[in-house]
């Protein structure tokens, strides 16, 4: 534990409405004693069975999950970020599905081909697997419309901070957005989990640099690593 930073309240001011961890935990403790759409990859654990709908966590992949290095295709790169693991498997075992959702430009900016990000995904699957961990499917937009490759360079419903990504993860899976929650590590990561209808937490790593605020784009925890965060939504949780 000596390893993970403790929580503490920012340098800077939250606006209204934003909580860190250690607010939350105060209150808890008072209150309860190709082409067209996005690209998926399923694990082949699905949560659709009989019309339940189930939670998820969403989570970002460069800068929350992963080191951000930026249009990284190479899978011997690919780590995951200190505690990463530690998080998501104590989430996992909360009964939340968890799914990665990735906006992936440098497709249709002609810097990789869509199949580059298959053994990138392989390789998060073999790291989360040492940790007991497994996601539900991997969501990610290829598009761009400033790209230069077709059919990617396009408008599209995908790309976040649309909410598109979660929209399908959540009809193919049978997932109740208005019980799941995105983890991000920019705003328009938030912005997307609030158009789905999700809570949201921010991871602050310094990765968001224009702060350009609205409703949409207000998260509803920060905290500092993907750790924290799974701690601060099981506060809210309970």
């Amino acid at each position: 534990m000596q390893d993970i930073a403790p929580v503490s309240e920012h340098a800077f001011t939250l606006p209204a409405g934003i909580a860190t961890p250690a607010q939350l935990q105060r209150k808890t403790c008072r209150a309860a004693g190709p082409g067209s759409g996005p690209t998926a990859r399923h694990n082949g654990h699905a949560h659709v069975q009989s019309g339940m709908r189930h939670p998820a966590i969403f989570i970002g992949k460069e800068g929350t999950l992963t080191p951000d290095l930026a249009f990284n295709v190479d899978p011997e790169r690919i780590s995951l970020h200190p505690f990463a693991a530690r998080g998501l498997r104590l989430l996992q075992k909360r009964g939340f599905a968890l799914f990665l959702v990735s906006n992936q430009s440098g497709v249709a900016r002609g810097l990789f081909d869509e199949a580059a990000l298959q053994p990138v995904t392989r390789r998060i699957d073999t790291l989360l697997a040492r940790e007991q961990v497994a996601l539900s499917g991997y969501y990610y937009c290829p598009h761009d419309p400033e790209g230069t490759v077709a059919p990617y360079a396009i408008e599209c419903e995908c790309r976040k901070p649309l909410p598109g990504l979660l929209h399908r993860a959540a009809a193919e899976h049978g997932i109740d957005l208005s019980r799941s929650w995105m983890i991000g590590d920019i705003l328009n990561d938030v912005e997307s989990g609030r158009r789905a209808g999700c809570k949201t937490v921010m991871i602050s790593n310094g990765n968001e640099t224009e702060w350009q605020l609205s409703p949409l784009r207000l998260p509803h925890l920060i905290t500092f690593n993907l750790f924290r965060a799974a701690e601060a939504i099981l506060l809210a949780e309970q």
